[in-house]
């Protein structure tokens, strides 16, 4: 018998005989079960649910989701409209005045194709990098007063990249904040940030195009608030 139970955010953790099959496959950003239904079944979309398309921290937590998401093991499912910061809920059917499908205006407004950039940008760094579809991983660094969480991705022919993630309101300048390396060293370099202007990100700072040197077993940076940024090793 399959036996499935649900941790914040309503990721499955499996037990039983389908638990390898069925681990291949997470979400954090949406499910048909998650945003199907609406108010009747509490299903919403991830940016409503932090407080709506208009409000900037929403958009950026939801894009903290998403590219969360993408650089973990397993095959990722977003769930259509989500990656146009859509409001409300989906549901195929029409009445009058009642009509939730999908706005193709908004996926494709202003606020919708900031996070279409995000979305195609780190799905093509998964794509690229093979350390992110491989099983391997290590964290490295747990902040919990601060909301901070680093981990490793890699594979065996090199590919290493370091995931700094700041599920906080607090944001730091002049490379103040030192994430372990737990024993590695040499040279980084930041490939990705969720909070970059381009995808109308707030508290903008970050490391961009910057190459950052371990020193004394951590990595010194600046890490955004509600952000996930991804470094490569040199």
């Amino acid at each position: 018998m399959r036996r499935i139970q649900y941790i914040q955010h309503n990721i499955p953790i499996i037990s039983g005989p389908l638990a390898p099959n069925l681990k291949l496959v997470t979400y954090l950003a949406g499910s048909h079960d998650q945003i199907y239904g609406g108010q009747n079944h509490g299903g919403r979309y991830i940016t409503e649910r932090f407080g709506g398309r208009t409000n900037g921290d929403a958009r950026v937590k939801a894009q903290l989701a998403w590219a969360l998401s993408a650089t973990l093991p397993a095959t990722h499912m977003l769930f259509m409209g989500t990656e146009g910061h859509l409001d409300g809920f989906w549901d195929p059917v029409v009445g009058a005045g009642y009509d939730h499908r999908i706005n193709w205006l908004e996926i494709g407004n202003d606020i919708g194709s900031a996070m279409q950039r995000m979305v195609i940008d780190i799905n093509n760094l998964r794509w690229n990098h093979p350390g992110l579809r491989s099983p391997n991983g290590q964290i490295t660094h747990v902040g919990r007063q601060n909301g901070v969480v680093a981990f490793k991705r890699y594979n065996s022919e090199g590919d290493v990249l370091l995931m700094v993630v700041n599920a906080g309101d607090s944001h730091w300048n002049s490379n103040q904040y030192g994430v372990s390396l737990a024993g590695d060293s040499g040279s980084w370099h930041e490939i990705f940030n969720s909070q970059a202007p381009i995808y109308g990100g707030v508290n903008t700072v970050g490391n961009p195009g910057y190459t950052l040197e371990g020193a004394d077993g951590h990595l010194w940076l600046n890490p955004p608030s509600w952000a996930v940024l991804v470094f490569q090793k040199q």
